[in-house]
């Protein structure tokens, strides 16, 4: 759109006519205008097409330092939210290393004191055995008598 509007006052300042061929005229001096508003002179038109094309490259860069430096900012949060997720599974990973130690401890601990223990058993059996016959002997006499 530019383009064609420079080429239209490039072409119309060559032909100087004073007819409105769409909205841009080249004017002589002492010519009258064919229509009412604004007349820049060619240089001034040409200023104006200059100063619209730099403002859009300007406005272009602005956008792209601002998308840059939003997917810069997005991206430290990304990063920000993943070191503390891998902090927070480094710590329950350690946590949970820990408690099986323990558990595994306390399981073989528990083994060793609930396991069979032949002293014990020994032990038990010969006195319930002088049990059961001192108790065999006394319903006996209670019996004969």
């Amino acid at each position: 759109m530019l383009s064609k509007f420079i080429i239209i006052v490039l072409t119309s300042a060559f032909l100087s006519t004073a007819q409105a061929s769409g909205q841009i005229v080249t004017l002589e001096k002492n010519d009258l205008a064919p229509f009412a508003g604004t007349l820049f002179s060619t240089s001034a038109a040409a200023r104006i097409a200059i100063e619209l094309e730099n403002n859009d490259t300007t406005c272009g860069l602005k956008i792209g330092q601002a998308v840059e430096k939003q997917k810069a900012y997005d991206k430290f949060q990304f990063d920000l939210k993943q070191a503390s997720l891998d902090a927070c599974l480094e710590k329950y990973t350690v946590v949970v290393d820990l408690k099986q130690n323990q558990i595994d401890t306390m399981t073989e601990q528990l083994k060793k004191n609930t396991g069979p223990q032949p002293a014990w058993w020994f032990a038990g059996g010969v006195v319930g055995g002088i049990a059961v016959t001192v108790l065999s002997a006394w319903a006996l006499s209670q019996v004969s008598r």
